[in-house]
């Protein structure tokens, strides 16, 4: 079976179907329960859960762990969401992987969705590869995630909360944090990030009722700086570290990290803490791409990730305009994503998302003079040397969706190299 056909068979089954756990827990079982063959941590939140989940099994993988990380979306390729030991999963074993899924469901076929497969194959390859520690990251929400079949994990996470699935998860930041609140285990640490405080009682309520065990920042741990000189405090323990990935978000992320880390494998040092801090890459995600001209690729997809990246742009580009490449799904609001840049834009170029879910031509232009701007149509390539273009007066900027920076990151590196 090819990797091709397997990943085709993989979409038929739709991207989102009935929520509910009860198809991933009938098949878990008949499979061997392979989700609870791995320690794992589970790592949910509206933005920071997968670079959060990355910075977990940099760590561990420095530590000399065999790692798996299990991660959506994803940039180019569909098999970098399944990682062991920072190697995407092979097309042999994702095609093995799926027929014996396939085999385990029987004449019925229970109808499981795309999102559904890959994370069964995502626990069958990883207890087949035999892997010491896990980091899973939540989907969708996190009480009736695919992912949370996890029984019992080592530990678990709400990096943070905002607005955005409200059509799935509720229109309100009490709503949202009851869902990803659905994480929270008997017995299992659960760590919060800085979170609103009307998100934050929500979970701290479900987490009591859970009897699952509460480590929040600003209480139990803090952290200062960042990049270079970021430093983690709490839980009887303090960490220095020169962060790989940049801006302030992710100095955060890094503490929630940290405190996953401590709650799960306490005996973690703090050199390897901070070795596999350092070490940690995750692209995409405010990611500078270039220097000279200074280029900027950030997966930002919702308002809380564009406002997170204007304020990152605010701090290493003071007084610069912005030259943007745009694009984003249709089950996003573009006038909302392209607000907290409007002010800095200068040069706008617009990109239609080749995927069929991608906003139209049109769509994109309307929203785009909706905030006062005025952008042209444009290619992936043609936009990757909009980019490169880019003059000193100015940075350069990709964001929107992970469906563009992916291919907008591949092309400028092979023009780079060329």
């Amino acid at each position: 079976m090819s990797v091709r056909s397997t990943i085709q068979r993989l979409h038929s089954r739709g991207r989102f179907g009935e929520l509910g756990l009860e198809r991933m827990e009938r098949l878990m079982a008949t499979l061997g329960q392979p989700q609870d063959a791995v320690p794992a941590v589970h790592v949910a939140g509206t933005n920071g859960k997968g670079s959060t989940a990355a910075m977990v099994e940099a760590v561990w993988r420095a530590a000399g762990y065999r790692t798996g990380l299990y991660t959506s979306p994803h940039l180019v390729h569909w098999r970098e969401r399944i990682r062991v030991a920072g190697q995407e999963i092979s097309p042999r074993l994702l095609a093995r992987h799926l027929e014996t899924i396939e085999q385990a469901l029987g004449a019925e076929q229970d109808p499981l969705t795309e999102f559904e497969a890959w994370t069964a194959v995502a626990f069958l390859h990883f207890r087949h590869r035999q892997v010491q520690r896990a980091a899973i990251e939540v989907g969708l929400g996190g009480r009736l995630d695919a992912t949370n079949v996890l029984h019992r994990p080592r530990a678990a996470a709400v990096v943070t909360i905002g607005l955005d699935h409200v059509e799935r998860l509720g229109g309100t930041l009490g709503a949202i944090a009851g869902e990803k609140a659905g994480v929270a285990k008997a017995g299992v640490p659960l760590v919060l990030g800085w979170l609103p405080e009307e998100a934050r009682s929500v979970i701290m309520r479900r987490a009591v009722e859970a009897s699952a065990p509460l480590i929040v920042a600003g209480q139990d741990f803090t952290c200062s700086g960042e990049g270079a000189s970021w430093q983690f405090d709490g839980l009887g323990r303090r960490v220095q570290a020169a962060l790989a990935l940049d801006g302030a978000h992710q100095a955060q992320n890094a503490a929630v990290a940290t405190a996953l880390l401590l709650v799960s494998d306490p005996d973690l040092t703090a050199d390897q803490i901070g070795a596999g801090l350092a070490a940690a890459r995750w692209p995409g995600r405010t990611e500078r791409v270039s220097v000279r001209p200074q280029v900027w690729l950030d997966g930002a997809k919702n308002p809380m990730g564009m406002e997170a990246l204007r304020r990152h742009l605010d701090q290493v580009a003071p007084g610069r305009g912005v030259r943007l490449v745009f694009g984003c799904l249709d089950e996003r609001d573009p006038k909302a994503l392209l607000a907290p840049l409007a002010e800095r834009v200068e040069e706008l170029m617009l990109v239609p998302i080749h995927d069929p879910r991608g906003l139209s031509s049109a769509e994109l232009v309307t929203a785009a003079q909706a905030v006062g701007l005025s952008g042209r149509l444009a290619t992936v390539r043609e936009a990757a040397r909009f980019l490169l273009g880019t003059p000193d007066t100015q940075v350069g900027v990709g964001a929107g969706s992970f469906y563009l920076v992916g291919p907008l990151g591949r092309l400028m590196t092979s023009m780079q190299d060329s």
